[in-house]
Order: structure tokens, then sequence, then C-alpha cells
């Protein structure tokens, strides 16, 4: 599977920087992991469910200078259990997620990418209860999703668990488009503080060229990035 665009901009917007455990829900092949662990000095977990994805994700886990502090399982979110320590942790104080987004459409010839990317492997319902149960109290939750798929998102998170929506960014692929993706920020309803917040981001101008709000969000993971 190859690195997204969402991957990279939803790993360089989640507010990452003071989180000490973090969780990558669908950790593919390890990027969000991988970014989590060069914007902070947090424990990670990657959870990915799919066996050749996981082997990726090893092996990229490997190869990085964060080896020590990403811990991967292989294996579904919902058999996933947050480990208990010495200090009391039992929840994640930040988990970051990529979801599956597709409901309908033709799936992938190869197995790993159809996982990646239908919800039937990862509905919203399971997703909205699996972040509640594995969230810390004053925990915050960093998502992307396709815009259409915001009315059913909406609905799980209402219906299947008790979170509250604080921050939504639209995502412009070229500047005068209509948005086509949201990031979220979504915490426990008591640590959130009046109504949520709205921004945007774009990623290129007319000309092609990255937009200088996206080169400042992302220069640190794109190598020709200036």
């Amino acid at each position: 599977m190859p690195v997204s665009t969402d991957a990279v901009v939803l790993g360089a917007w989640a507010p990452l920087e003071h989180a000490r455990q973090i969780l990558d829900i669908g950790a593919g092949s390890g990027v969000l992991s991988l970014m989590a662990a060069q914007r902070s000095h947090a424990q990670i977990t990657a959870v990915e469910i799919d066996i050749p994805a996981a082997r990726a994700c090893a092996a990229n886990i490997s190869a990085s200078p964060w080896a020590d502090r990403i811990t991967l399982y292989q294996g579904d979110i919902a058999s996933f259990a947050a480990p208990q320590t010495a200090d009391g942790f039992t929840g994640f104080d930040h988990i970051i997620c990529n979801p599956p987004f597709f409901y309908t459409g033709q799936k992938s010839t190869k197995a790993g990418r159809a996982t990646a990317r239908h919800t039937e492997y990862l509905p919203f319902n399971l997703l909205a209860q699996q972040l509640e149960r594995l969230l810390a109290p004053k925990g915050k939750i960093s998502l992307i999703l396709p815009l259409e798929s915001l009315p059913d998102w909406r609905k799980a998170l209402a219906q299947h668990s008790h979170l509250s929506l604080t921050h939504q960014c639209e995502v412009i692929s070229v500047r005068g488009k209509a948005p086509k993706r949201v990031m979220q920020l979504v915490q426990h309803p008591k640590d959130t503080a009046g109504p949520s917040q709205s921004s945007q981001l774009v990623i290129r101008e007319p000309d092609n060229n990255y937009s200088e709000q996206m080169q400042a969000l992302t220069r640190n993971f794109y190598l020709f990035m200036t």
C-alpha cells in the first residue's frame, strides 16, 4: 500500500507533541506510527489486522530510529486490550486513525488494500465503540475521512459512543475546489469547552505547487519539500 497524502496530512496535523501513549488503529505500513514517533516522545502502539501489512509495518518500524518506542499488535482492534502499567495506565491519551471508509463500490483484488479501504472490515459503529473504550480521560482522537462519509460517521459517533467533535479541518486538494476530506479532533464530552472549531487546509495552488500552508505543515516529512 503506498503512503497516501491522507496519512501524511493527518500525521502532521494531529496534536501529538505532548502525548505519552499513542494508539494507531489500522496502522497499515506504519507511516502514522512513525510520524507520531518523530513528533513526540510517546510510546506508540500500532494495531493492524492484515497479516502482510503487519509484516511490512514491522519491517518499517525495525528500520526506523524509533523501534524501541513502537509496539505492533497484529489483530482485530475489538480484541485488543489496552496494556496495564505500574503507573495505572488504562487508556491512550491520543488515538490516531485513517479508517476504512468505502461502504459500496468495487473492492480491490488485493485483500490488504480492500481491508484498508472498506468499512465492512471496521464499520463506523465498531470504530466509535473502540475509540471510546480505549481513550484515556482527557485523551484526544485524530482521524481523517472523505466528506461523503461524514453523515454515517456522525450517526455512528452519536449512537455508539459518548464522544464529541471539538475541531474539524476541511482538506482541499487544490485552492478553489470543494473539500473532499475532513480531519477531526474528537474527545470525551467533559473535556470539551465551547463549540467545536473549524479550519481549512489547502494542499496545492492552481499552478500545482504545494501551498505555503501545506509546506509548513509537512516539510519535516517530505524530503523534497523546501
